[in-house]
């Protein structure tokens, strides 16, 4: 329907009509309407299905909304939104370790039944009734989770899990496979080669195939190279896996490699743009710290939605896994498992930083003893939420804590708004896949997705002052002492992740940052006496 939704009753003289502000969902991804006549009626099936009316003072008030039945029942909506999330960290006999929610345990209270707390102990739990409206599946899937109500524009109503790679040109100097895979990109190459897979074709018949159907594109290609292209892929990723290192390591090192070199294009299919900036022209304090600077003119960043959570970030280890959600009936082979994806384009710089002064002073001893309590509690939040914990370590805090600082004052110097910004950290203290980097970039679905504004702001007369202005922010934040020192005796942020970093200094729009506005710290970047002169940039 366009437009507003007017009301047919004649007493109502064509009354627009407004959705309800309420829902209910679960940790373990259901969605449902709010249960307005079980609540009403505190009754798990109730037999009166006369009209009911909303009635809302003009308080705001949960207590001041009431919802009537037409048989004379009403009841309004105080406490819905209450309750615990679950802690994982509790005993299994606990009742704080599944959660609970006062719409759970006691929307089939009878009136006057006492405290809350006795009709958690003696009132039969209404939960989750397991609805995936999305899939047209109001109901009927098993629950047994605690209900809870939101309101329908929450934050908390859908955590998108997004998983996002740059287009980086495969193969070194030659641009052999380069080429390559520019033509294996194509739309109708690509779509033979994910069917042929399909049927079981080996990997010698896939060649072949591609070779025989596509013979004016692929003239000038080895078979042998293709074959390269065709199993290598999956065959490199896994053996890096089991090698120890993470999805984000495999995925992020080959970036950060290709991002310290310069890319002129070679046909218009290219997607990657880089310059190299000079950085002998930034002042000597800079110049100690500072690698490379690498002016990035155009870059492709493909987005793929791999699922959804709702209520908490990270779903709990009991619950489907996110992309289950995206199926009402899943697909038999891992071939049908498409994504929803996005193509986005922009422009970026890269700043890559000296390994020697980086190993230096990460390997001081106050610096690790700063990060032990942020760790403590990193620790204690992960066993909350049933999730894996990760390792603080002075080089993640840095260059993330650094990477925001930036994007603010970019934000400033280059006509961008910080929402337009995002981070792309390349961090790793492995040997094999050694990384101290920060990308800081704006994408979208326009077709060009660049201006120039931000690279020109990575020359070195430009950097050097965006760099040092910062730098210089991040000595005091307009609400010191109290960020310093809230951070220092307990944290701050969700689930007090943040040390001194606030929102008057460091924290950015939730779409801008990897890691939800958590693990930031400015003290890591400069020296602050409260905080023990720990900083990266001392002098």
């Amino acid at each position: 329907m366009d437009g507003d939704a007017s009301c047919a009753k004649p007493e109502c003289n064509h009354d627009i009509m407004r959705q309800v502000s309420f829902a209910a969902v679960c940790d373990h991804g259901h969605l449902q309407d709010f249960p307005w006549r079980e609540w009403v009626h505190r009754d798990r099936n109730p037999s009166c299905n006369k009209e009911m009316t909303y009635h809302a003072a003009g308080s705001g008030s949960l207590a001041d909304i009431r919802v009537q039945c037409a048989c004379g029942k009403n009841r309004n909506l105080l406490g819905i939104m209450s309750g615990d999330l679950p802690d994982r960290s509790e005993p299994a006999d606990s009742k704080r370790k599944e959660g609970w929610s006062f719409l759970t345990s006691s929307l089939l209270a009878p009136e006057g039944s006492g405290s809350s707390e006795e009709r958690r102990d003696k009132t039969e739990p209404f939960y989750c009734q397991g609805g995936r409206p999305w899939l047209g599946e109001p109901s009927g899937i098993p629950c047994t989770r605690p209900l809870r109500a939101i309101l329908i524009n929450a934050t908390n109503v859908h955590y998108a899990q997004v998983q996002s790679a740059l287009w980086i040109p495969a193969g070194g100097p030659g641009g052999s496979l380069d080429d390559l895979q520019s033509k294996l990109d194509d739309p109708e190459i690509r779509g033979r080669l994910d069917l042929i897979r399909s049927l079981g074709f080996t990997d010698e018949q896939m060649a072949d195939n591609l070779l025989t159907h596509f013979q004016a594109q692929l003239s000038n290609v080895d078979r042998a190279k293709l074959l390269v292209e065709i199993r290598g892929g999956p065959e490199f990723e896994e053996k890096l896996i089991t090698e120890g290192l993470s999805e984000e390591e495999v995925l992020r090192y080959p970036e950060y490699r290709k991002l310290q070199e310069a890319q002129t294009p070679r046909t218009t299919r290219e997607y990657l743009e880089i310059r190299l900036a000079d950085v002998s022209k930034l002042p000597g304090h800079l110049l100690t710290y500072i690698q490379s600077i690498s002016l990035v003119d155009r870059l492709r960043e493909t987005r793929v939605m791999n699922g959804f959570t709702r209520l908490v970030p990270n779903p709990p280890p009991d619950a489907p896994h996110p992309s289950a959600h995206l199926w009402k009936n899943p697909p038999a082979t891992n071939v049908e498992k498409w994504l929803p994806a996005a193509l986005v384009f922009g422009e970026g710089i890269f700043i890559c930083f000296a390994e020697e002064p980086l190993q230096t002073w990460e390997k001081k001893r106050e610096v690790h003893d700063h990060l032990l309590s942020l760790q403590e509690r990193e620790n204690a939040a992960a066993q909350r939420m049933g999730r894996p914990p990760r390792s603080i370590n002075p080089r993640f805090i840095l260059l993330h804590t650094l990477a925001h600082l930036l994007m603010r004052q970019l934000s400033f110097e280059c006509g961008y708004s910080s929402t337009s910004l995002r981070e792309r950290l390349y961090v790793s203290t492995k040997p094999e896949v050694r990384m101290g980097g920060i990308l800081i970039y704006t994408a979208s679905g326009d077709c060009e997705g660049s201006m120039g504004g931000l690279v020109r702001m990575g020359e070195a007369g430009n950097f050097a002052r965006v760099m040092d202005a910062a730098l210089e922010g991040a000595r005091w934040c307009s609400s010191d002492p109290v960020c310093t020192e809230s951070g220092v005796l307990g944290g701050q942020g969700i689930e007090s992740l943040n040390i001194a970093a606030c929102h008057c200094c460091a924290l950015l729009p939730e779409t801008s940052c990897e890691h939800f506005n958590s693990y930031l710290d400015r003290a890591m970047v400069v020296d602050n006496p409260t905080a023990g002169n720990v900083g990266f940039f001392h002098s």
